[in-house]
């Protein structure tokens, strides 16, 4: 386990957050951690932290936070350049290898703030998430019905 990830996961281990971490299988590949969180009262979402050994940038990745294989490829594309114009900090991308959304934000921190740091980015990303879906949803309802 990197010593970032060692880091990390005493502060969410202090904070009684729930984790689950997934070394890193092979050099320059990163420590996974995933923190499930609630967005809503019926919406779960978990969240994956890449890190990496040695630097002090931390990869967020909401993974599978909307499925859209049902959807004509152009309208997800439009809906999710939509999201990314409303949304400064995070980036919306589809999947092609299941049709997902994935929610992504990448920061850098310093080493006297990589931990709280990280912890605000997690929850700066679950709030975007809880924000975005719904409006992700209907804006691939509406364009659905408009075409």
């Amino acid at each position: 386990m990197y010593e970032v990830t060692e880091h990390i996961t005493k502060a969410l281990a202090a904070k009684k957050i729930n984790y689950e971490v997934s070394e890193a299988w092979e050099d320059g590949a990163p420590d996974r951690v995933k923190l499930a969180f609630s967005i809503n009262r019926s919406t779960r979402l978990t969240m994956t932290l890449l890190l990496h050994d040695g630097r002090n940038v931390v990869c967020l990745r909401v993974f599978d936070l909307l499925q859209t294989q049902d959807v004509d490829e152009t309208k997800v594309f439009r809906a999710l350049n939509a999201m990314n114009a409303r949304w400064n900090y995070a980036r919306f991308y589809r999947d092609a290898s299941d049709a997902s959304v994935t929610a992504a934000l990448d920061a850098a921190f310093c080493d006297s703030d990589i931990v709280d740091g990280c912890l605000r980015m997690a929850r700066l990303l679950a709030h975007i998430c809880e924000k975005a879906q719904p409006q992700l949803k209907k804006e691939l309802r509406g364009r659905a019905s408009r075409s």
